[in-house]
């Protein structure tokens, strides 16, 4: 990070981490992720999911308006799919090596401060993903999974408000994502999908008092 001037700010990083096959759906409650994996079909050969990122970009400080740009190619060798298989009470988990894949793209951000407790953003990311053939076999299920060469649209609109002496803060997220393949055929020619949440975290000081350690509650 290299700051330009008192306003202006510069940025770059490298992001790189490995992934064992399952290693993406494990997580600290083993009884949510002990089933799937006890009885997961994993595919012969399986090897390691590789991923790489590397991002440029700026910020721009304009009063209480933040404005940046940024840039940004990530690549993934090897990657883990998972796909159930089998009728919904027998079913199973495969595991297996969906190729390699990449995506470029460039975004900006629009950040403004309303009032002493407001902060909205909005950020626009455009862009492309491409895959390297795989196995025959492995087609369809790609497909599937909405992994296919094509351009991408990503739109992303954030509200937050603090209600002070409260420790209270409530955050209202929205997103739209879009994804149009090369290959428009079949129902799933455009894949689009919506998120919308709405988040209230409150603090809990006495805890904190106690124990030295930020407690917070979300709903």
């Amino acid at each position: 990070e290299i700051q330009g001037d008192d306003d202006t700010t510069f940025r770059g990083s490298v992001h790189a981490r490995t992934v064992a096959p399952g290693g993406d759906i494990l997580t600290l409650n083993t009884l949510a992720s002990a089933p799937a994996m006890n009885f997961a079909v994993l595919g012969g050969g399986l090897r390691a999911e590789r991923f790489t990122r590397y991002q440029l970009g700026f910020d721009q400080h304009l009063g209480g308006t933040e404005i940046g740009a940024f840039s940004y190619y990530e690549g993934v060798r090897d990657q883990l799919a998972n796909v159930f298989e089998g009728a919904e009470d027998e079913r199973a988990l495969r595991i297996f090596n969906a190729g390699n894949a990449a995506t470029g793209a460039d975004g900006v951000t629009v950040a403004r401060v309303f009032g002493d407790s407001v902060r909205g953003s909005m950020s626009y990311t455009y862009g492309r993903s491409w895959r390297e053939p795989t196995r025959p076999e492995a087609q369809s299920e790609l497909a599937a999974l909405g992994l296919r060469d094509g351009n991408f649209h990503d739109l992303a609109a954030r509200l937050e408000t603090v209600i002070e002496g409260t420790d209270t803060r409530v955050v209202a997220y929205y997103r739209l994502n879009r994804m149009a393949p090369d290959n428009e055929e079949g129902p799933a020619a455009e894949l689009t999908h919506t998120r919308f949440d709405v988040q209230l975290s409150q603090g809990l000081p006495f805890l904190g008092a106690l124990t030295r350690a930020d407690w917070d509650f979300l709903l």
